[in-house]
């Protein structure tokens, strides 16, 4: 979505699109007619090259006719030390546009690993652990406050990494294993909120039909992290099919 465009029309308002380019790959979003606070709410999916930037250029729809062309209503670059691989979530001035327009925009680094797609997609991976008995070594209590290991995209690699993610915009996380094959969606809210032997809700789960709630432990005094599993806490061991997910 785009904020307070330049009005380039004589007669009512712009009627913006955006052309995002990617090195030689150009993608174009539909015509929000007549406003300066467009919502296109469209995503692209492209094969990324690392270090090639982004570049977006929104342009006013003109009317059809022979001396009429489209006008620009502002550009931005994102380069791609400030995308990848974490992806980005933010703001990015116009240049060219008013002093306050500005283009809000989600870049998400991904394989082509069924995990990204769960749920309709859009996931960042930021925190990975070798598969063992063990859980995460992170102290955090998913905050997001830890930093440690080798980051990689791959959600299957042998690598136990985190990355800091407590200043990012995001609203539910998505706990999985590394194959996919097991995941379940909470709420940041009800994750961060989450008490010890406290029923928490999962807004979604791969072996089970809609929302519910679970029993998950966490104390807040303790250095571990919440125990979260898609049943109650207490139950999570007895089966692997059913076991604890972080």
């Amino acid at each position: 979505c785009a904020r307070h465009l330049r009005d380039a029309d004589r007669l009512g308002k712009s009627d913006p699109y955006c052309v995002v380019t990617v090195g030689e790959i150009q993608c174009e979003t539909v015509v929000v007619w007549n406003t300066l606070n467009p919502l296109w709410n469209r995503r692209f999916e492209v094969d990324y090259e690392p270090g090639t930037a982004v570049n977006f250029e929104i342009w006013d729809k003109e009317a059809v006719g022979f001396f009429n062309s489209d006008d620009t209503l502002g550009k931005a670059t994102l380069e791609a030390e400030a995308f990848y691989p974490y992806g980005f979530i933010g703001e990015l001035q116009l240049e060219g546009g008013l002093d306050d327009s500005t283009l809000r925009v989600m870049i998400v680094c991904a394989t082509d690993h069924e995990v990204y797609r769960v749920d309709g997609g859009g996931w960042r991976l930021v925190r990975r652990v070798s598969p063992s008995d063990e859980l995460h070594p992170a102290k955090d209590h998913l905050k997001g406050e830890s930093e440690y290991g080798e980051f990689d995209l791959d959600p299957e690699k042998d690598a136990t990494f985190t990355r800091k993610f407590d200043e990012e915009d995001y609203d539910e996380m998505l706990f999985a294993t590394g194959t996919g094959e097991r995941w379940m969606i909470a709420t940041r809210n009800d994750v961060a909120a989450a008490a010890n032997n406290e029923p928490r809700n999962i807004s979604a789960y791969s072996g089970k039909c809609g929302a519910y709630k679970s029993v998950w432990q966490n104390m807040h005094d303790a250095e571990s992290g919440p125990w979260i599993a898609p049943v109650d806490a207490f139950d999570a061991g007895s089966a692997a099919s059913t076991g604890a997910i972080h």
